[in-house]
């Protein structure tokens, strides 16, 4: 399936890359009737990124590229081999990414000296894990304030003091109802701290820290797709471990 050789790969891929992967695994069979440059418009990069892609993947080109999904989509069945495997390479993705990167410390740094915290999750899932975020900090007695929803969050972050610290958990990085928010929290010096899947996105963008989880897709029919979330867990354990360090 797709999401094997994205593992397979992952080095070599870069968050272009993952975008335009996205893309192309929300586009589910749609794919087989698109030439390069359709899919290259929907992905809003260029041909010869989406050729540079498909030979990162193993492919010599776009048509081998393309004939391999139709292939798969005739064969559904065989996207349910490997599951295991494939949630085990997310989770040393994710924990390989954390390792490189100075963002865990940082973070951990953003939410000691900050008196004011919130956390803001997108979505359902998200919400959850903003729950378990917060309950692992009432454990040394940092209270993290969970934001249940976006009207909520809109109206909390109006009367937010200077250098507070937001952190947002999104699966996309998109951030729809509250980007205004969050471009005037911004402005006004309140940090912000960024949970997403690992590809480029604006919520990232925006963030003073920026923690990644690796969640690779699993196409389970054609316009229902499965994410999973463990790893968002994973990274708020890490992020918690590394508060207890500075303690």
């Amino acid at each position: 399936m797709l999401s094997d050789l994205i593992n397979k790969n992952y080095k070599k891929l870069n968050d272009a890359d993952l975008y335009s992967l996205k893309c192309i695994t929300k586009s589910g069979r749609q794919i087989e009737k698109m030439n390069i440059e359709q899919l290259a418009a929907q992905c809003n990069t260029s041909k010869s990124s989406i050729l540079r892609l498909t030979q990162k993947l193993g492919f010599s080109g776009f048509s081998e590229f393309k004939n391999y999904i139709k292939w798969k989509n005739q064969n559904p069945a065989a996207d349910y081999k490997d599951l295991y495997a494939e949630l085990k390479k997310d989770f040393e993705n994710t924990y390989i990414q954390l390792e490189a990167s100075n963002q865990l410390a940082a973070a951990a740094g953003l939410i000691r000296d900050s008196g004011q915290v919130l956390v803001y999750g997108t979505g359902q899932a998200q919400r959850h894990c903003a729950m378990e975020l917060q309950r692992l900090f009432m454990q040394v007695n940092k209270y993290i304030y969970y934001v249940d929803a976006s009207d909520e969050f809109r109206l909390l972050a109006k009367g937010l003091e200077k250098e507070s610290t937001v952190i947002i958990l999104s699966l996309s990085g998109n951030l729809n109802k509250v980007k205004d928010v969050v471009q005037m929290m911004k402005l006004r010096d309140i940090k912000l701290i960024s949970l997403t899947n690992f590809q480029n996105n604006e919520l990232a963008a925006l963030a003073d820290c920026r923690l990644y989880a690796v969640s690779t897709p699993v196409q389970i029919e054609e316009n229902l797709i499965h994410n999973s979330f463990v790893n968002f867990l994973v990274v708020i354990e890490c992020l918690f471990r590394e508060y207890l360090k500075g303690l």
